[in-house]
């Protein structure tokens, strides 16, 4: 599966939707990654439609929502990190929507970065692409909310737990990483 980004993912109302579940939200202190976290675990018909026609149309399989998280990196939850990896589950697709930031802080994925805006987003599959963001240091004030929407194949579930990362692409990724871009 390629890397596909989506402009304009959401609506006025269903931006205004996903705050008011988000309010609710149970979030906890992530500090290994400078970020809130949260499962959000109210479906939201009002947004469920356009997730899964944005996830079957770059699908080559029919899709069903896994789950929704919510990330708010900021550094007084500790330094924001995240580091190359793949994820090794069940997922084919995830969607890392930018809710709302008012800083540029890009998703690398493999040894691309992609500028992601409020209300846009990244689509790929989590377990063939290392992703990742760039080294950062968030100054008093400045933050990124995020969402993540996480599908599987419901009638054939994938398996990656055993995905061996490519240790070539691996490096090439650190190093870029730690070049400061």
């Amino acid at each position: 599966m390629s890397i596909h980004k989506i402009d304009n993912l959401f609506t006025d109302s269903q931006i205004s939707v996903i705050k008011k579940v988000l309010d609710t939200t149970e979030i906890n202190n992530d500090t290994t990654l400078g970020r809130l976290v949260g499962t959000i675990h109210v479906e939201i018909n009002e947004i469920l439609g356009t997730l899964l026609q944005v996830a079957n149309d770059i699908s080559d399989k029919r899709l069903s929502l896994s789950s929704m998280s919510y990330a708010y990196y900021d550094g007084i939850y500790g330094e924001p990190n995240l580091p190359p990896h793949i994820d090794r589950d069940s997922i084919d697709i995830i969607i890392d929507y930018q809710l709302e930031s008012n800083i540029s802080w890009d998703l690398g994925i493999n040894t691309e970065l992609y500028s992601v805006e409020d209300n846009n987003a990244i689509a790929f599959n989590p377990n063939t692409n290392i992703h990742w963001r760039p080294h950062r240091r968030f100054e008093e004030g400045e933050y990124v909310k995020m969402l993540f929407f996480r599908f599987v194949g419901p009638d054939a579930v994938s398996d990656y737990s055993n995905m061996k990362i490519d240790e070539s692409l691996l490096d090439q990724v650190k190093t870029l990483r730690d070049s400061g871009l």
